[in-house]
């Protein structure tokens, strides 16, 4: 890895917690959004969804959508559009609008993984394109095609996908799983995002539930029950190695 890289990696930095901004919540929660200016958060709760506007450093609750049969399980906000994607524990993926809140009504719900949703992300480039994994072992790839559909279904996995993250130039999608695996897969085609290949199958020895893509050469990898985290990168062959 090259000098400049390790420094981006390693740079210091600290979060300090505002008590005074903090809200104590009796419902569980395993998701939240916060839209790109910074201005809306979404929050899951149990079978809910908490809608808060963020302003000066505080958050103030406007909305409590009743979105779920079952407890929701992902959440994730479109950047260019008014739309967000939630999943859920009883394997229900709906495409909503910020528009709607008052109703709590979805646009779409889109079909086909059989247990609970575990990561719903959006592409960063090209917006009509999302990804979701779920505890079926499957990562799904959709396309708006006028209406949303599943145009690829990665099985690669054989065990619950935990953990889901791409490249913010969106040519790679990084993946995790029981089964001890990361997939690294890159697009065919970077014209309209499809279909995804595995190029590289990376063996661990404890399974991890968070994965996170830096950049097209660096992730890192929190495995279970620990307090640190592994960073990969590529090396001279292009393919990835532990390297801290």
């Amino acid at each position: 890895m090259s000098d400049i890289n390790m420094q981006q990696v390693r740079k210091p930095f600290s979060y300090e917690i505002i008590r005074e901004s903090t809200i104590k919540q009796n419902e569980y929660s395993s998701a939240i959004a916060i839209s790109k200016d910074n201005l809306l958060v979404l929050a899951t709760a149990d079978k809910a969804i908490k809608v808060y506007q963020l302003k000066l450093g505080k958050l103030k609750q406007f909305q409590h959508l009743n979105m779920f049969r079952k407890d929701g399980t992902a959440i994730s906000l479109f950047e260019k559009s008014s739309l967000f994607i939630t999943g859920a524990i009883d394997s229900t993926i709906r495409i909503s609008s910020t528009t709607l809140f008052s109703s709590a009504k979805y646009i779409q719900q889109l079909y086909g993984h059989t247990s609970w949703i575990s990561n719903l992300i959006i592409h960063p480039v090209d917006q009509d394109v999302l990804f979701s994994s779920s505890n079926d072992s499957q990562i799904r790839v959709w396309q708006n095609m006028q209406s949303w559909c599943c145009c690829q279904i990665i099985k690669e996995h054989k065990n619950d996908v935990k953990g889901l993250s791409i490249s913010k130039t969106g040519n790679q999608l990084l993946s995790c799983s029981e089964d001890l695996q990361i997939l690294i897969m890159e697009p065919v085609s970077n014209k309209n995002y499809f279909p995804w290949q595995v190029v590289q199958k990376i063996k661990v020895d404890q399974q991890g539930y968070r994965i996170c893509s830096i950049d097209d050469s660096i992730f890192t990898f929190q495995q279970d029950s620990q307090n640190h985290m592994h960073i990969y990168s590529k090396d001279e062959n292009g393919l990835y190695c532990k390297t801290g």
